[in-house]
């Protein structure tokens, strides 16, 4: 069965927008999956597999594309 990926694009901005963006390279870490709270969708139970740098940030902005898969009913990344 195929998996729901769920991509985005996002930019921080401010004193700590590089701060925020650590938050997500954190979470990009993690080997379990976590609730992903969407607007359409609900919470899924999703992991993050891709973060990525749209531009080079500065200080005070950072702009990024991510993308979570939906976890397998016994919690496994599809592959």
């Amino acid at each position: 069965a195929t998996s729901r990926v769920i991509t985005g694009s996002g930019a921080f901005f401010g004193a700590n927008a590089c701060e925020k963006f650590r938050v997500l390279v954190e979470l990009a870490e993690e080997t379990s999956p976590g609730d992903l709270v969407h607007p359409i969708w609900g919470t899924r139970r999703c992991y993050l597999t891709k973060l990525e740098l749209t531009q080079e940030p500065s200080a005070d902005y950072v702009r990024y594309r991510i993308a979570f898969t939906q976890a397998r009913s016994d919690g496994t990344i599809p592959k």
